[in-house]
């Protein structure tokens, strides 16, 4: 090859793009990691150390189109490029026909892609590269989309779903009612057009239920709200549900008129607050009105098809659907099969690697395709064919019937075997069990082998316990929409620090830490959690608080409307004196820092209270050099994990003070990575995400979020860790269990992973 051809490369580049690239030196320890790293207006390439090739190209944060990179990939050779970042961009869709065969990095985050489909970007650079390159080896076009039927019990979604699929099905009888959610597949064909499949879920309304369907509404997907025609329903909290977990998908609202019904609704105000609900609202009887349902059956089928991936007839590998048919064979005899059965029906299409298998097996479970857990010990050779086996067994207990003798929300093991003693289920309660701790839904009993609690099953009346409120420090969430549920699962996710578990009920409990209580309930009707801690430590078990709920709150799509706030008590000296201080919103105290100033008035005594010690009476302080008396001390890694870890979901995200925490944080990730709790590829990530955040001096929002998301996920893996290597006692107030991890080893264990 010429030598002079990827300079020349460059040159075209730059002119067509305006811009100048900066040269990677080759001689670095990781080259390739450096060229794909982000660094604001700072374009650069990366050429082989004979200078022959141009194997790295970032360009990244320059505005690009799709118009502008289909420009720029002519100019590329396709055998020769290695890392390539087009992050930060306008690039709505990513296609090249040699399909990337040597690329071994690839950045396309923060775009407003369509193609390739979100579930796959979401899996990271290697899940898209995968995607790319099965492509190239054949692609068909699969018609299918997911139609979701919300509402009350007693709306109609059933009568819906039946008639949707048959005008000339039966009504159910009046004691029916859907149990969890029924899924059934409705095989469309229109002359002129393609044969598509509908795959109805029905969801059941029965408010035990609604704090459990959050795990299976999806995004591009058609929803129906039912609501009956009869009653005032408000609309409202469907919408809301469907808009923070459904996103732009559409929604046809449809009144089922049942005898005297109202025959109006709010649309247009309705539309107002939710732009995606397709216009106008149908109002008629699914009983009595065939003509109608006729019409709306059309107007289903029309909104169906003009989802996006069905109206650009998005295509997937076709060795992908070869699998997928057969699974779904399968799946008419067997609601589950064998990890071991998979790989051998993958093989036999010629999809022979385990990565390929396990790329395809993340893909479908990401669609509701299947189910399968593939990096969950429990789970992981069990690939559910049939996702409502799962959802229906889980409602199951929902729904049982309490023995007399019997706790609420205790379960043992024998009752967990006559709930699901039906053939389907009973050869596999252990990773039902499992499956159930997977959803946070359960945690088993500390020293009762075989016994669980449910808390969504506990009692609401919060028991009688002592509280000092000594030197307690108080930290408010206020959600513009509650979704429910919260609560239930934070107790879950911190069930080691529970000491009594006579002190947890539905809507809250009441913890125990090193040197620090909290108390946490939940007020669904105002829509708040109240966070309340004592004790020498409360601010660092504050932050693990927070932390976990603010991953949880992450799963959820917020907006203006719907958006969490935080609130932060005041400091004064009066509402030091207080049980209710004034609190003053975290955003806004963020806000007003970044713009300098300094301090903010007290509503209550109308003092002037400075911003820096509000933060500093609710956040642990930064890394531990930062603080003079204990920089000499040696850091174990639960202090360190207290100070990044739970610090991730309370930072400002301003460049320099998250900075000061790469260092830790890489040891963190290194620790992590030695102990099998991140992939290579997460561990790769988050490699180049620290050291994006030493060199960018001012990131921008989407920077921020994306720096968020990865912490946060190291955040998660981390609380793993720490579950996994402490014995139980390290993280409560039992001091013997401390006594036992030091002695044993494990602290010295932790200090050698941390080097």
């Amino acid at each position: 090859m010429n030598p002079h051809q990827p300079l020349e490369t460059i040159r075209k580049i730059e002119t067509l793009l305006g811009i100048s690239l900066q040269a990677v030196p080759t001689d670095l320890k990781r080259p390739l990691r450096a060229v794909a790293v982000t660094k604001k207006d700072t374009p650069k390439y990366l050429l082989d150390p004979k200078g022959e090739k141009l194997i790295g190209l970032n360009l990244a944060d320059l505005g690009l189109t799709d118009t502008q990179w289909k420009e720029v990939l002519p100019l590329l050779v396709p055998d020769d490029l290695q890392a390539l970042s087009l992050c930060d961009n306008q690039i709505t869709e990513f296609r090249a026909e040699w399909g990337f065969q040597n690329l071994e990095w690839l950045n396309l985050y923060d775009n407003p892609l369509s193609f390739p489909p979100e579930e796959i970007v979401a899996g990271g650079h290697k899940a898209i590269l995968n995607y790319l390159k099965e492509l190239g080896k054949g692609d068909v076009v699969v018609y299918e989309a997911k139609l979701l039927i919300l509402g009350e019990a007693g709306a109609g979604k059933t009568t819906l779903a039946r008639k949707l699929k048959d005008t000339d099905a039966p009504m159910p009888e009046v004691e029916e009612t859907t149990t969890g959610i029924e899924v059934n597949r409705w095989l469309t064909q229109q002359p002129g057009k393609p044969d598509f499949t509908a795959h109805l879920w029905d969801f059941g309304g029965q408010v035990i239920y609604h704090s459990t369907h959050q795990f299976f509404l999806s995004k591009r997907s058609l929803y129906v709200l039912v609501l009956d025609g009869r009653l005032e329903e408000d609309p409202h909290y469907w919408l809301k549900v469907q808009d923070l977990l459904g996103e732009e998908s559409p929604v046809i609202i449809l009144l089922n008129k049942k005898g005297e019904a109202r025959e109006s609704l709010a649309f247009h105000e309705l539309q107002g607050l939710y732009p995606n609900l397709v216009k106008p609202h149908e109002v008629f009887s699914l009983k009595d009105e065939p003509d109608a349902l006729d019409s709306f059956r059309q107007k289903v089928l029309g909104q169906i098809r003009d989802l996006p991936h069905i109206r650009k007839n998005e295509k997937v590998p076709r060795i992908w659907a070869e699998v997928r048919t057969r699974l779904e064979t399968i799946a008419q005899t067997k609601d589950y099969i064998p990890l071991e059965q998979y790989r051998e029906i993958c093989e036999e299409v010629g999809l022979k690697e385990p990565e390929r298998q396990d790329f395809l097996s993340d893909f479908l479970h990401s669609l509701g395709v299947i189910l399968h857990f593939s990096k969950e010990p429990g789970l992981k050779k069990m690939v559910i064919l049939q996702p409502t086996w799962a959802t229906n067994a889980v409602y199951k207990i929902l729904d049982h019937t309490r023995e007399p003798e019997q706790m609420p929300g205790h379960l043992t093991q024998a009752d967990l075997n006559r709930i699901w003693s039906d053939p389907r289920y009973r050869d596999a309660t252990d990773e039902l069990v499992t499956l159930m701790e997977k959803f946070e839904l359960c945690y088993p009993l500390p020293g009762k082998r075989g016994e669980y609690i449910f808390p969504q099953l506990l009692s609401q009346d919060k028991p009688a316990y002592s509280w000092s409120k000594a030197d307690q420090l108080q930290y408010h969430y206020v959600y513009g929409f509650m979704p429910k549920g919260i609560v239930t699962r934070l107790i879950v996710r911190l069930q080691r620090y529970i000491q009594h578990q006579d002190t947890v009920w539905r809507r809250g409990a009441v913890f125990a830490y090193v040197g620090a209580e909290a108390e946490v309930i939940e007020d669904y009707q105002e829509r708040r959690i109240e966070i309340k801690t004592t004790g020498t430590n409360r601010k660092d078990f504050l932050s693990i608080i927070t932390h976990e709920i603010n991953g949880i709150n992450s799963a959820f799509d917020f907006d203006e409307r719907t958006k969490v706030s935080e609130l932060i008590p005041c400091n004064c000296s009066g509402c030091n004196a207080e049980e209710n201080p004034y609190f003053f919103t975290k955003e806004v105290l963020q806000n007003a820092k970044a713009k300098g100033v300094e301090t903010l008035q007290c509503q209550k005594s109308f003092g002037n209270i400075p911003i820096g010690g509000l933060f500093e009476n609710v956040f642990p302080p930064g890394p531990m050099r930062d603080r003079p008396d204990e920089s000499k001390k040696e850091k174990t890694w639960h202090q360190t994990y207290i100070e990044v870890h739970g610090n991730i979901g309370n930072l400002n995200l301003d460049q320099r003070s998250l900075s000061s925490y790469v260092p830790p944080m890489q040891r963190l990730v290194e620790a992590q990575w030695e102990a099998q709790l991140i992939t290579k590829d997460d561990y790769d990530e988050l490699m180049d995400i620290l050291e994006d955040i030493k060199e960018t001096e001012k990131p921008n929002d989407r920077q921020k979020k994306r720096w968020k998301r990865w912490l946060g996920k190291a955040a998660d893996a981390g609380r793993k860790f720490v579950g996994k290597r402490i014995e139980k006692g390290a993280d409560t107030a039992v001091g013997e269990g401390v006594k036992e991890w030091v002695e044993g080893g494990g602290l010295d264990s932790m200090m050698n992973l941390l080097g």
